[in-house]
């Protein structure tokens, strides 16, 4: 029997190494814009990610957020479908439309690479190295995440080094849009595909099994971005508008009847295999792991 490969741990145990490459194809692979997402009236989230970029010594470019009263008049080539267990929430379509403002400038930009921002994201104090070039992208990696939901996920056993850091490809369902880097032919395949909103933005760039690309994304560990109400959710600073949105609409559990509770035990086969079909990774024998913040 053939001994199992190891998992790479460290950066210096990939084969891909940045620092072996020519300096041809980092110029190529050079430069990089930067982004983030912003409504108008959300002058201390926008105020928060100047500030956050000054500190790094970069330099990013706003996008304005679409907000709900304009979804009536977004892009007539966006058709709104529905492949959830859920109606949309109106919150969603306005973010999926303003990530795909971002792909268009990216697809239609001379750099290389975009990185994409919700407002609400901290940075790890390693992330300017992330973010000033594209140098440390691996030929072939079209998609990467920046942040983590610090839940658990499955990543391949595959690692590319990225600095002092790993990339791995992401095999299961993790959400969230908050902090990624993709390609200009990634933004470009993106804009093309969600001319039909099925699911929200992440469940289309994140949760590969289910609405798998012609490119697979891949996982920075450990993330450099984390939304702020994952890292306070006690003391939340900046708050997801989304999430708020869901607040709003989501009632209170109430207590079940003994009638309730039967039909809960009799549907949950029916739930669990629901959630299968959501992540189909699920089905894979191999430990998922908690992308850290750091």
């Amino acid at each position: 029997m053939r001994p199992r490969r190891a998992v790479p741990t460290t950066p210096q145990d990939c084969l891909f190494r940045p620092e072996f490459l020519d300096s041809k194809l980092i110029s190529e692979r050079h430069a990089m814009i930067c982004q983030y997402i912003n409504l108008d009236e959300a002058t201390a989230r926008r105020d928060w990610m100047e500030t956050s970029f000054a500190a790094m010594g970069l330099s990013a470019s706003r996008m304005r957020a679409v907000r709900i009263d304009e979804i009536p008049d977004r892009d007539p080539e966006v058709n709104i479908g529905n492949l959830m267990r859920r109606p949309w929430i109106e919150a969603e379509i306005a973010c999926f439309l303003s990530h795909r403002e971002c792909w268009k400038r990216i697809a239609a930009g001379d750099e290389p690479f975009g990185a994409v921002f919700e407002d609400d994201v901290h940075f790890a104090p390693g992330a300017p190295a992330f973010l000033r070039d594209g140098s440390w992208i691996p030929p072939g990696v079209e998609l990467v995440k920046l942040e983590t939901l610090l839940s658990k996920t499955l990543l391949s056993r595959q690692a590319l080094a990225a600095q002092d850091r790993l990339l791995r490809r992401l095999d299961g369902l993790h959400l969230g849009a908050a902090a990624y880097v993709l390609s200009r032919p990634a933004a470009q395949q993106l804009l093309a595909r969600s001319r039909q909103l099925d699911v929200p933005v992440d469940h289309l760039i994140f949760n590969p099994a289910q609405y798998g690309l012609r490119f697979a994304p891949w996982q920075l560990c450990p993330a450099i971005c984390i939304q702020d109400d994952r890292l306070t959710p006690d003391a939340t600073r900046l708050g997801s508008q989304i999430s708020e949105t869901y607040r709003g609409l989501t009632p209170s559990p109430k207590p079940k009847s003994l009638l309730g509770k039967l039909h809960r035990e009799l549907t949950r086969p029916l739930k669990q295999a629901a959630r299968l079909l959501q992540d189909p990774a699920r089905l894979v024998q191999r430990p998922r792991q908690i992308v850290p913040f750091r």
